[in-house]
């Protein structure tokens, strides 16, 4: 009886443990259908999140399993659409060129979160007409049109190209006949390394009212050509008022470049760019063969464009060397006019020293047409560059401190006010020398060739190869220069005040203190009363 009893208990419960069990195998594997067909469908978009270099593909994990999708399709109807545009979070791989359509477009994005990546190794169809683009805009055009121009606004997105080196496309972001819009938030960045230029952002002709604010930018393709930003005009050669490229600003922005091309470049190339500003920014250049951090030029005498109105305020710029230039203004044997541009409050800081012959600030004076190019409030800071300039023709050069050992401070120009430290000549044939304070220098002040003031300066000679205060070349005939209320300090019994070795010059109340001579002077200088 018990033995029945037992049997028929051990039964039952085998009979509840069985289903109980089955049904906790299909539960779990239910479970994991549930979650595998949850990745699946998340990383659907939006899951190119590690760049092998190997084979120059995206993967979803970082062991390089599973390939990233291809989210052509999904960025290219977003980009269709009008009005305010958000893109998820998420990194989006797309394979083909993709255009803004919107007419009145804010694509926004949360930022550090949302980013768009271009297969440089993709379709290699270029538009007839078009910039050799990966972004370009709807309303593309060389000539401005009200009824077609875009407004166009992205916030918090971040572009990225590695480029190739077959790609045909040269330009990460290019607009054309836009009206208005604000770039914000942003990071544009090409570091895999290429021979193929890029630029990332291409503001080609007929741009109007565009910010570009708190956005980040990265060029490393080491390439000899592309940049960070251009804005240019190049319209179509018919003379149209509205054909112009102005009101553009770039703020707050940092900027990292190994290519040999301006990191942002202002040019008309055919019709009139104006109303252009650069400030608060950072600029780190690492380019071998020398980024110019910022030019500013006119077309070249085919076309008529003009450059108007350039501000370049309040930045700091890093350039780890420097074999040419790092500012320039105009360019060589150009007719048409670079006027009305301040360079101010910025710092410049060259990180290894050299013996090449490179100006730091360069205002071009090569058959150029330039007028009131302002130098003033800047820092200028190197350790040795004996055979380099600071700053060279500007119309003003104000208040500017130049550290270091340079061949010459400053060359050319009205100068006021300004400190040179260990230049080996301080300043060099400028029209007016006023109240600048020059240390540690070989020639203070060298005037040559052209009527001069030279007045209320403090020099101070270097005290191992300081040869005079200042020194007066040679000057044309009935040409006077005035030396007055100058204060010079020797240090040497071999050193002198003043060197005269030709010319006209007046000597009105300077004081000369030191071991040093007063005055050296040749037979063919004449000293005026």
């Amino acid at each position: 009886m018990y033995y029945k009893m037992h049997h028929k208990l051990n039964t039952k419960r085998t009979a509840l443990v069985v289903p109980i069990f089955m049904l906790l195998v299909a539960l779990l594997i239910l479970t994991k259908f549930i979650q595998v067909s949850t990745n699946i469908n998340s990383n659907e978009i939006g899951n190119a999140n590690f760049y092998n270099p190997k084979d120059q593909k995206y993967y979803s994990d970082k062991n390089f399993k599973y390939e990233a999708n291809d989210n052509t399709e999904y960025i290219i109807k977003k980009f269709s659409e009008d009005g305010k545009v958000y893109i998820p979070k998420g990194n989006y791989l797309c394979k083909s060129p993709i255009r803004i359509k919107g007419k009145n477009v804010v694509l926004y994005g949360p930022e550090g979160a949302c980013k768009i990546i271009f297969d440089s190794r993709a379709d290699k169809f270029i538009e007839k007409g078009k910039q050799k683009s990966y972004i370009i805009n709807d309303g593309y055009s060389l000539s401005f049109n009200n009824e077609s121009a875009q407004n166009i606004s992205i916030n918090g997105i971040e572009f990225e190209v590695k480029q190739s080196e077959n790609t045909p496309y040269n330009y990460l972001l290019t607009l054309a006949n836009v009206k208005g819009g604000v770039i914000q938030n942003c990071k544009f960045i090409s570091d895999k390394s290429s021979e193929n230029m890029v630029t990332l952002v291409n503001l080609l002709s007929c741009c109007k009212n565009i910010k570009i604010v708190d956005c980040s930018f990265k060029n490393m393709t080491g390439a000899s050509t592309g940049g960070c930003i251009w804005v240019r005009n190049l319209t179509t050669k018919q003379k149209l008022k509205e054909n112009v490229t102005e009101n553009i600003s770039i703020a707050r922005c940092r900027f990292v470049q190994n290519s040999g091309d301006e990191i942002v470049a202002v040019y008309s190339s055919v019709g009139h760019v104006r109303k252009v500003s650069v400030k608060d920014s950072v600029f780190e250049d690492y380019s071998d063969i020398n980024a110019k951090v910022l030019s500013a030029f006119p077309s070249d005498n085919k076309d008529d464009g003009t450059v108007e109105e350039v501000q370049f305020d309040n930045n700091r710029i890093y350039s780890e060397r420097v074999k040419y230039f790092i500012i320039t203004v105009g360019g060589p044997n150009r007719s048409n006019r670079v006027s009305n541009v301040s360079i101010s409050n910025n710092e410049i800081t060259v990180g290894e020293n050299s013996d090449n012959k490179c100006i730091l600030i360069y205002v071009n004076d090569i058959n150029t047409n330039s007028s009131d190019i302002k130098v003033y409030n800047n820092t200028i800071l190197v350790d040795s560059l004996v055979n380099s300039t600071g700053i060279y023709n500007a119309s003003f050069s104000t208040n500017n401190k130049i550290i270091g050992k340079l061949g010459r401070g400053i060359v050319f120009g009205k100068c006021y006010e300004n400190i040179i430290d260990g230049a080996l000549r301080g300043i060099v044939s400028s029209e007016i020398a006023n109240q600048n304070e020059i240390y540690d220098s070989k020639i203070g002040i060298s005037c040559k060739d052209q009527k001069s003031i030279i007045s209320d300066n403090k020099i101070i000679l270097a005290q191992e190869n300081g040869l005079c205060g200042i020194e007066i070349q040679k000057s044309q005939e009935n040409v006077d220069i005035v030396c007055s209320d100058n204060e010079i300090i020797t240090k040497t019994e071999e050193q002198n005040g003043f060197i005269i070795h030709s010319g006209n010059v007046r000597l009105i109340d300077n004081l000369i203190s030191g071991p040093g001579k007063d005055i050296y002077k040749s037979d063919e200088a004449v000293i005026l009363k």
